[in-house]
């Protein structure tokens, strides 16, 4: 995936949601998924309400969570374990961390729908990569890299059904692990079924190279191979992005 980014205006973060919408949209014009719909900002919805997806076949509500950064040559630009968990990393006035909210979301969905849904954080950021000294609960531990972590954890939860599945005999692992499950402020019983749940894609292209991805799949999935009307499809598209994200819309 490309990191390149430039200088994102006001108005970057918004777009690069509105571009995650727009490929589940493609998608439903395309006629080759089971997307029933796609609503932009979900009224009503904690957490994970930028982008919803609707599917048929009983295949799971897809809602992704668009976290936008501007980029800097500053390091603070990776997602880190620490950005994930940290109470108040959802911004200013929030006392949940990013994975609680996520969390929240995705419990207040398997409640109203009685399934669970899929969830999947979208950023531009990298996974962090570095190791670091932390401490959880008093206790002093090595902390391992998100991308690391989350490849092991992963592995666990392949097979685990119960919270008690999942054991780890390093120390250190196993403290970082119980900060993670700790963090999504769910009861234990809820804790891995949504971990199952989240998908983490980071690393995003940057707004430039998402329009020629889109415009290409316009091309080459509906618009038979012409890129003149591949491009004017595409800015007939954003045109109505304003009116599909409002509450009205969808």
């Amino acid at each position: 995936m490309s990191s390149g980014y430039g200088q994102p205006g006001a108005g970057d973060p918004y777009w690069f949601e509105w571009y995650v919408g727009l490929d589940y949209v493609i998608s439903m014009l395309a006629g080759n998924s089971d997307i029933e719909s796609v609503t932009f900002q979900e009224a009503g919805l904690e957490g994970v309400d930028d982008v919803v997806v609707r599917r048929s076949r009983g295949l799971p509500m897809l809602c992704v969570q668009v976290k936008h950064k501007k980029m800097t040559t500053s390091g603070t630009n990776n997602l880190t374990f620490g950005a994930l968990v940290s109470a108040g990393s959802e911004g200013e006035g929030s006392e949940k961390s990013l994975l609680a909210s996520l969390a929240a979301g995705w419990k207040q969905i398997a409640d109203e729908e009685e399934a669970n849904p899929e969830i999947v954080l979208y950023t531009n950021r990298e996974i962090g990569s570095n190791r670091r000294n932390a401490v959880y609960r008093g206790r002093s531990y090595r902390r391992l890299p998100l991308g690391q972590f989350w490849d092991i954890v992963s592995a666990q939860l392949e097979t685990a059904t119960l919270f008690a599945d999942v054991v780890f005999r390093d120390p250190d692992l196993d403290t970082q692990w119980h900060e993670l499950a700790d963090s999504t402020k769910l009861s234990e019983e809820d804790i891995v079924p949504f971990l199952k749940s989240l998908t983490i894609e980071a690393g995003a292209p940057s707004l430039h190279d998402k329009e020629i991805e889109l415009t290409n799949r316009l091309k080459d999935e509906v618009c038979a191979g012409h890129q003149e009307v591949a491009s004017s499809a595409f800015v007939q598209l954003t045109a109505e992005l304003r009116k599909w994200s409002t509450a009205a819309g969808g």
